[in-house]
């Protein structure tokens, strides 16, 4: 079973909203249960990456590194959400929706830290750093792309290996990038925004 078989294999299925027709209180839960698995998806698929390929090409990263590269990937998934929402929820359910997934990746964040000051800058910056990663990968494309600096999955795995401080290794970008494409299948988005079926 190849990478992108077994990550559609294991992507979730979204069985609790089968036959859920979208509406403002439908698009609310949806989004509180996409804010559950992207926070708990992007852990351990960063502890994933850090185990594997990483550990195999021998990079050597600090915790600083490590949580770069988790609060990019936060927003990259977060980035792709708003694609997909786009695609499959008229303006006013898509709003509703990145809304409470906004403010349910926000609080979960928060949790993290024991000081109510710094939780509060941690929601205010993951505001305007969404916004900016927003106006900064909106321009790339999704799936087949004329040139691959084109594909915003390889512009993505650009920017984690820049993060983690090993630029220029072109094995290393295409190893990453593999594995973002496969991160972004895991959450099967398409499959709990589109109430067509």
């Amino acid at each position: 079973m190849g990478v992108f078989d077994e990550a559609i294999e294991l992507s979730c299925k979204w069985d609790d909203f089968a036959n859920a027709v979208n509406n403002k209180s439908i698009i609310n839960k949806k989004a509180m249960a996409l804010a559950n698995v992207l926070t708990s998806l992007v852990a351990s698929s960063v502890k994933e990456m850090q185990q594997g390929i990483l550990k195999e090409s021998g990079v050597q990263t600090n915790d600083s590194h490590w949580w770069s590269v988790y609060y990019d990937f936060l927003l990259y998934m977060m980035h792709i959400t708003d694609r997909e929402a786009a695609i499959y929820l008229d303006d006013s359910l898509r709003h509703v929706f990145m809304k409470q997934l906004f403010g349910r990746i926000a609080d979960i964040g928060a949790e993290d830290f024991d000081d109510k000051s710094r939780a509060r800058e941690f929601r205010h910056n993951l505001s305007n750093n969404f916004n900016l990663f927003q106006s900064e990968y909106s321009s790339y494309k999704r799936g087949h792309t004329e040139r691959i600096d084109e594909n915003v999955s390889y512009m993505f795995a650009k920017r984690v290996q820049k993060r983690l401080g090993q630029e220029g290794d072109i094995i290393l970008t295409m190893q990453i990038f593999e594995f973002v494409l496969k991160i972004e299948l895991l959450p099967n988005i398409p499959a709990l925004l589109d109430d067509s079926s």
